[in-house]
């Protein structure tokens, strides 16, 4: 990759960020960070769901 395509992502980055934290949105602040993230969490705490619990 060139310097000009890396700044041109970094620069949307940092605007996914800008807009997450101004909305208060944590779920856009960590898939900004790490977009694989939010699947790995759910998938890791799928037993916790309600119907995932044992009888």
């Amino acid at each position: 990759m060139s310097s000009t395509t890396d700044r041109a992502e970094i620069e949307v980055l940092f605007q996914k960020l800008a807009r997450a934290h101004a909305d208060h949105n944590a779920d856009a602040i960590v898939d900004a960070y790490a977009p694989d993230a939010g699947q790995s969490h759910e998938a890791k705490h799928s037993h916790l769901s309600p119907s995932n619990s044992a009888r």
